[in-house]
């Protein structure tokens, strides 16, 4: 659980399915969580370090602006 005062992101589509994504404790892995129809019991998460979450960063940048 990431501390109180770290930004976390939460993105619902509508539907109340939800993405949740904070930086661990350490500050060394993003931890995205997923959870159908708003439902944490059935959530699924993954981890991804510092250089993955810069390849997602530029995945968006780029296929966002067109």
């Amino acid at each position: 659980m990431p501390a109180e005062n770290e930004p976390v992101l939460e993105i619902g589509d509508g539907d109340t399915n939800l993405l949740h994504a904070a930086w661990s404790r350490s500050g060394k892995r993003l931890i995205v969580s997923i959870a159908p129809r708003g439902r944490w019991d059935e959530a699924g998460q993954i981890q991804l370090d510092h250089s993955q979450v810069e390849k997602l960063q530029a995945f968006l940048v780029e296929t966002s602006s067109t």
